[in-house]
């Protein structure tokens, strides 16, 4: 539960740009596409954006 709070705390610090894309990609189970479409992106950002926000929940685990 610490880790998944640890990770959660990371994410929100990357910024608004991050924490949709990551809650929706991995907490929810939305495919990119669903959510390049649901929040009018290209299917490019919203990969590089989740795997920031993947990466940097990862570091935070890691910690």
């Amino acid at each position: 539960h610490q880790l998944c709070a640890r990770a959660a705390r990371r994410v929100d610090r990357l910024g608004p740009k991050y924490g949709p894309v990551f809650y929706m990609r991995y907490r929810d189970g939305y495919s990119e596409t669903e959510i390049a479409r649901r929040l009018g992106l290209s299917l490019a950002t919203v990969k590089t954006r989740a795997h920031r926000a993947k990466v940097a929940a990862r570091e935070a685990v890691a910690a």
